[in-house]
């Protein structure tokens, strides 16, 4: 298809002055059609699709003089001939020889105050055509472009990787993916970090915090995938509200006369479907998430080009296919609101079936302080140094969540562009910005609990070791090192409190309110709910 037609404006840019060269095109027929039918001795028609079957009631022109007249009319010429003669503005008023004494020589010749009076007839029928255009006025597309770009530009950061051979992700080792992946890959228990610690509940760490890394991260991939879709969709709706308007006008206008194009010219086309909202992560498992290729933003796989719309027969067979055509596109586009409103209801309630700890981890301070009992103590120095390198691959992953909601800024700067054909925001745009405002507070309260998590490791590791009254050179020289480290040392930025940051974020009424439920119906494990587990 065309570039898209940007906006905003767009009725004064572009459907205006498409309607305007349609207009200056039928007048020219319909003023030849007057002329004819003058000329003819028949009844001259005001109206085709407005005021239908009016015909022209003046008594002038039934006086015997008008009609001798006729034959000498010097309109006669120019109806009779072909369509590329200008019309006429003047007329003699010439009487034939043969007329009585009694007429006068001339008259005035009804025909100029007819094509006058065509200019209005036939800007009715303009005006009317007007009515029904679908507007999308005020939206600008590149404002839509850009959030697109974002949702998409953030897919890119979450999943940052590249297709194995079985479609499957894979991550690479500084990614956020990558770093994720290193931590836990799924259940909490093939890494080598645990032991009990007093200080933070290892047992809730491992089988709460550690296995809802993975599922939060895929989850936030799939979100931002679906909203990307519905971002295009919408912006779909739009382009082709415009764009196939302006091609039924140009081809009608064409059909009827007018030279030149449009200013903005542009192809037949309809929306594709939406497809199937990807499947979200419930509960820890093992995830694999398959890549997804982003279509371009309104590229030909969303809005495929079809055969152009043709007008044939006279300009009242023109007008009124227009007119039926313009009512078709406005159905069409209704339809398509109908399947936006499916998709985003259809992502609303697959996400609100997700619980919070697998959309923005498991929540530590649901831990007890003094953890689980300690048990066995013996070889904590080299666990200890474990935990520490550990605190410092959380707080990577920490910094490089807290950069993602700032990436969702296009997306609600846009908010104004979600609209229907009336620029008004309908109930399913509302709802893709409230999923918008929501997944904003899933990345930010991700990233405040990594950034506590990364904390209560490291104090952990050290009250292991000071109680231990013998604080190895091993784990001296590693918290040395991670006290200097990007994971160790990184801060979040001015404003950013991570314990405003790391409570649940507001979800929808309808959203799963029991955060501990997995998809087996077993429960996350804190140390207050350790003996509810399945």
């Amino acid at each position: 298809m065309a570039a898209y037609i940007p906006g905003p404006n767009h009725m004064a840019a572009n459907v205006k002055p498409a309607l305007d060269r349609f207009w200056s095109a039928l007048i020219k027929r319909w003023q030849k059609e007057a002329a004819e039918s003058f000329l003819r001795q028949q009844a001259i028609r005001t109206g085709i699709v407005e005021n239908a079957g009016a015909t022209l009631d003046w008594p002038y022109l039934k006086r015997p003089e008008v009609d001798l007249h006729r034959g000498e009319c010097d309109y006669l010429a120019w109806a009779q001939g072909g369509d590329g003669a200008a019309t006429p503005t003047f007329c003699e008023g010439r009487m034939p020889a043969s007329a009585p004494p009694t007429m006068p020589a001339r008259i005035t010749c009804p025909l100029p105050q007819v094509m006058t009076a065509v200019h209005g007839w036939a800007k009715t029928e303009r005006d009317a055509i007007e009515k029904k255009v679908p507007k999308f006025d005020a939206q600008e597309l590149p404002a839509l472009d850009a959030a697109y770009g974002a949702l998409k530009g953030l897919y890119e950061v979450i999943a940052a990787a590249g297709p194995a051979p079985d479609g499957s992700r894979t991550a690479g080792a500084g990614s956020l993916s990558g770093r994720v992946a290193d931590l836990s890959d799924g259940d909490g228990t093939s890494q080598n970090w645990w032991v009990e610690w007093t200080g933070l509940a290892a047992d809730g760490f491992r089988s709460g915090f550690l296995q809802s890394a993975l599922p939060t991260l895929d989850n936030h991939r799939v979100l931002a995938v679906e909203l990307a879709k519905l971002v295009n969709y919408r912006s779909g709706i739009i382009q082709m509200g415009r764009g196939d308007t302006l091609h039924l006008i140009d081809q009608a206008a064409t059909a009827l006369g007018a030279t030149g194009t449009v200013q903005e010219g542009n192809p037949w086309v309809v929306l594709e479907g939406l497809g199937k909202v990807l499947a979200f992560t419930k509960g820890p498992a093992e995830v694999v998430g398959k890549v997804f290729d982003f279509i371009a933003f309104l590229g030909e796989e969303l809005l495929p080009t079809h055969d152009a719309v043709r007008y044939t027969g006279d300009h009242r067979a023109i007008v009124t296919a227009l007119s039926q055509h313009m009512d078709q596109l406005r159905d069409l586009i209704d339809a398509k609101e109908i399947a936006y409103k499916t998709g985003t209801g259809d992502l609303r309630s697959k996400l609100d079936a997700v619980g919070s700890f697998d959309l923005e981890l498991y929540d530590l301070t649901e831990n007890r302080a003094t953890g689980t009992p300690a048990g066995d103590r013996k070889g904590f120095g080299a666990n200890t140094t474990k935990l520490i390198e550990l605190a410092e691959k959380i707080g990577l992953v920490a910094g490089a969540y807290e950069e993602l909601p700032g990436r969702l800024a296009p997306v609600q700067a846009a908010a104004a562009h979600f609209a229907d054909r009336e620029g008004h925001a309908t109930p399913p745009d509302e709802d893709v910005l409230a999923m918008v405002e929501e997944f904003r507070g899933f990345l930010s309260t991700t990233a405040a609990r990594y950034y506590t998590a990364r904390d209560q490791v490291a104090k952990a590791a050290e009250d292991y070791e000071e109680s231990d009254k013998q604080v190895s050179k091993a784990f001296t020289d590693v918290l040395e090192r991670f006290r200097s480290s990007e994971g160790g040392t990184r801060r979040p930025a001015e404003g950013f409190d991570i314990k405003d940051e790391a409570a649940d974020t507001r979800r929808a009424a309808t959203a799963d309110d029991d955060p501990y439920a997995n998809a087996e119906g077993q429960v996350y494990e804190t140390t207050e709910h350790l003996g509810s587990a399945a």
